[in-house]
């Protein structure tokens, strides 16, 4: 049976199917494979035009029903390194678990988190949504290099003012780096994680993410809440969040970050708004707030655009992105989308960046 299996899934994944193909299907016992190719064209502020992989993923899942509404699960999500698969085959989910019809799914093992469903303002593809940090572009990098420098030059710090020079400059690429970090912990490789049915709309998930096992070390652990509403009434959807993560960055060190969004949608427009913050241990909080839309005009077209501020102390970040996209059939999406940012008090250009992507689902 366990070769038959084996046999019917590398089968499927060399098969050209436009569908995600039921492999096996029997005695309470089901297999599924599919996938998607997700690549994109991208011409970004001082490089050169690039074709890039976006996450081009084949996916092994399979269950068994143990009657009474209960079944046990389990996932494999595989990747591709490198530019355009040259750095060979990555697992990006490995994770088993229990479901029951009418409760809600607990799963253990490498898998997105509940934070990842946070967001109700995010209608666009490389863009992304609003997670209280900055990007890094023009204005990160100018500042670690700055940084960098100024503790080569004082490397020695072989006097005062040359150890005082060194410990500021270490202290400012640490927080350069921990301002571009997404402390909501959207993913990771060992993570406990329940996701609850949906009862008259609202749903809760929770997680638990580990830490480092080896006791010498920081428990870089994290715990996630989230609460979900999305419901419709007379053609009007309704979607509301909050979400909630504390994630330890060191022994006296914690990121807590919250999160909200309320969204609304009707006759093919939908608009959303979030708002997030993230306050680390001794340092100052990062708020940031994003509007998005999306419009479908059609079946097979669409055009969002989405605008996103991020602040902390008196820097301030401006993110506005316009997109358009296709659906040719309905496993392929097409999509044109412009990207900016700029950001105040840093001595950094504006960065901009154009996509003409491309996913096929299987």
């Amino acid at each position: 049976m366990k070769k038959t299996l084996i046999a019917l899934a590398v089968a499927a994944v060399a098969a050209t199917s436009a569908n995600a193909a039921v492999v096996y299907q029997q005695d309470g016992t089901k297999v599924e494979v599919g996938g998607s190719i997700r690549l994109h064209l991208n011409k970004k502020t001082d490089k050169r035009a690039d074709l890039s992989d976006n996450g081009s993923r084949i996916i092994v899942k399979g269950s068994h029903d143990l009657g009474e509404g209960l079944s046990v699960l389990g996932y494999t999500e595989l990747g591709f390194a490198g530019e355009l698969g040259s750095g060979g085959v990555t697992t990006r989910r490995l994770y088993a678990g229990v479901a029951h019809k009418d409760i809600g799914t607990l799963t253990f093992g490498k898998q997105l988190t509940t934070a990842d469903n946070f967001g109700v303002a995010d209608p666009t593809y490389p863009f992304g949504g609003v997670w209280a940090s900055f990007q890094k572009g023009s204005a990160y990098n100018a500042l670690v290099a700055e940084f960098t420098k100024v503790m080569e030059a004082n490397k020695a710090q072989d006097n005062k003012t040359k150890k005082d020079n060194y410990a500021e400059a270490k202290h400012g690429l640490e927080l350069v780096n921990a301002l571009t970090s997404n402390h909501f912990v959207t993913e990771s490789n060992k993570v406990i994680k329940f996701q609850s049915k949906s009862f008259n709309g609202f749903s809760v998930g929770a997680d638990y993410v580990f830490g480092d096992s080896d006791k010498t070390k920081v428990n870089n652990n994290a715990y996630i809440l989230g609460l979900f509403y999305d419901n419709t009434f007379d053609g009007v959807n309704v979607k509301a969040e909050v979400g909630y993560t504390y994630r330890k960055l060191a022994e006296d060190v914690k990121a807590k970050s919250f999160k909200t969004g309320l969204g609304v949608g009707a006759n093919g427009l939908f608009v959303g708004v979030d708002y997030a913050r993230t306050k680390i241990t001794d340092v100052k909080a990062v708020h940031a707030f994003q509007v998005g839309a999306n419009y479908q005009f059609t079946e097979m077209a669409k055009v969002y655009s989405a605008y996103r501020y991020t602040k902390f102390d008196e820097i301030k970040e401006k993110g506005f992105a316009f997109g358009v996209g296709y659906k040719p059939h309905k496993l392929v999406e097409t999509f044109v989308e412009y990207n900016t940012f700029k950001v105040s008090n840093v001595k950094a250009k504006r960065d901009n960046a154009l996509y003409l992507g491309a996913r096929v689902h299987f």
